[in-house]
């Protein structure tokens, strides 16, 4: 089957054999006939598109051969059959078929999406508008971005894609998903700030996350917009959802579909799993800033909260923020309801596997100790070699074997898999890692059996690093570089926080406001 894409950089696919479209007006012609795809285009205006208004004599010719030159390369089938670049009165017209146009396909999906929440499935609405979504591989119509004849379509399809975002964050919004989306809502906003919808979202997220202070900020800031671009008030939608705000009107709650309602699994905790204690020392300190870089970990803890295993490292140089980024998202993933782990690598550790054995203490302590015992693995009784607590909690679980050290570390980087892959199996977990650039060997080599362990798991690892302290023969970097070939990691480096991020961490601490 031929497919054409549009949705990002143009091309064309036979089957899994991608096909050269040709020189850059090529590229032009191919896309402005998919542009009008089973519609007539005149040669007049192919001219004019290909060569301005005051083409070169001769230019009709020359797009004869063009046209002839395009014919040979769609017509991949072979002879015997009609071509699909077809001559018409006046013109051209390619003929495409249901299904093999991405921006055809990407459309039919969002409608799919809507009349999944107007029919209140919203977990169907999620995965078909994410599938939609995930047609686009960036700008539409890439090589031609900047050719007057295709700004109205790029506009139109730029359009739809943002209809596609609200109508997913609504989905989301309905399966509670708010503390993922937050970063990513933040990002929308700040990029299209007299859209009222995404601001209404973005306040909604807000306030199911008890933070209602900047939920009414949000609505504050895009009535200043569109007061300041286009002396308009908010309107009527905009004005309610504030004044329900204000008023803790219980409408606002998350109401989860009567289908998702089920009786309680035996052995599985119903109570909010408590936050580390580092976390939660963190997460009382006021965050600024670092929207984009929220919307990012949101992105991969959404891919996380699916079922796809992600790590994403933070690096920067020392005090930039990477922690109290790492502690921010970590919190917010909390009150979307994940478990949150975390373990910290010292630069003088005593204890291998320091982060992880930090991490797996705190689970181990906090989890019911009947789903603890659900969690664990025949070879579970090596994790009391690095969590000794966990004999405390079940008394019968076997001592560790006896063995060669491989056999041992064996036995135990599976022991760990285990029980993390099993708390993630129908919740959600945050792991972060933090300080990596002084873990030992034997923590990244747990690293790197916990990212390729077959069994599924909605886990998403968060590491900081400082980038200064490396060099290329470091454990870490060697580690990097071999993850990164496999792709099981996205890296983000941070930069300083802008000016008014400063002020305003300067004005909070400072108690009142600074200028810069």
């Amino acid at each position: 089957m031929v497919r054409y894409a549009i949705l990002g950089p143009i091309e064309l696919v036979d089957g899994e054999r991608s096909v050269r479209g040709g020189g850059p007006r090529q590229l032009a012609l191919l896309a402005l006939l998919l542009a009008h795809a089973n519609r007539a285009v005149s040669s007049d205006r192919l001219v004019d598109a290909l060569w301005g208004q005051h083409g070169p004599a001769g230019a009709l010719q020359s797009l004869r051969v063009a046209i002839s030159r395009l014919r040979r390369t769609l017509d991949v089938d072979g002879a015997g059959r009609e071509p699909v670049l077809r001559t018409v009165a006046g013109g051209y017209l390619l003929a495409v078929k249901p299904g093999e146009l991405d921006a055809e396909v990407f459309q039919a999906g969002l409608e799919d999406g809507r009349s999944a929440l107007d029919e209140g499935d919203a977990a169907r609405a999620a995965r078909v508008l994410r599938e939609a979504l995930a047609l686009w591989r960036g700008p539409a119509l890439a090589e031609v971005g900047f050719a007057d004849w295709a700004q109205a379509e790029i506009r139109r399809l730029e359009e739809l894609r943002l209809a596609a975002m609200q109508a997913r964050i609504d989905a989301d919004l309905q399966l509670g998903q708010h503390t993922a989306l937050i970063g990513q809502l933040e990002g929308l906003v700040a990029g299209h700030p007299t859209r009222e919808r995404l601001t209404a979202q973005l306040m909604l997220a807000l306030y199911r996350c008890g933070r209602q202070a900047e939920a009414l900020d949000a609505y504050q800031r895009t009535r200043a917009q569109l007061a300041g671009e286009l002396g308009l008030e908010p309107g009527p939608a905009l004005k309610a959802l504030q004044r329900a705000i204000l008023e803790q009107d219980s409408s606002l709650d998350l109401r989860p579909p009567a289908a998702t309602h089920q009786a309680p699994r035996a052995g599985v905790s119903q109570r909010p799993f408590p936050l580390p204690a580092a976390v939660a020392a963190g997460a009382r300190e006021r965050f600024v800033g670092r929207v984009a870089d929220l919307a990012a970990l949101g992105d991969v803890y959404a891919q996380a909260a699916n079922g796809s295993r992600r790590l994403m490292l933070l690096c920067g140089e020392p005090g930039i923020g990477k922690t109290r980024l790492a502690t921010e998202f970590a919190m917010r993933a909390h009150a979307e309801g994940a478990v949150v782990l975390y373990g910290r690598c010292d630069e003088e550790a005593l204890l291998a596997l320091q982060p992880f054995v930090e991490a797996l203490r705190h689970y181990v302590c906090a989890c019911p100790s009947q789903e603890l015992r659900d969690r664990l693995h025949p070879v579970s009784g090596e994790l009391r070699r690095v969590v000794p607590e966990l004999a405390d909690r079940i008394p019968d679980l076997p001592q560790p074997l006896a063995g060669d050290p491989e056999g041992a570390r064996s036995r135990l980087f599976e022991a760990v898999c285990s029980l993390l892959c099993g708390a993630a199996r129908s919740t959600p977990v945050v792991l972060v890692l933090d300080d990596l650039q002084w873990a030992d060997k034997t923590t990244l080599l747990l690293l790197k059996y916990v990212l390729r362990y077959p069994r599924q798991a909605r886990l998403m690892v968060l590491g900081t690093y400082r980038e200064t302290e490396l060099d290329v023969d470091d454990p870490l970097s060697a580690t990097i570089a071999e993850l990164g070939r496999g792709g099981l990691l996205e890296r983000r480096a941070l930069a300083r926080l802008d000016a008014a991020a400063v002020s305003e961490l300067v004005g909070v601490h400072a108690g009142g406001e600074a200028s810069l």
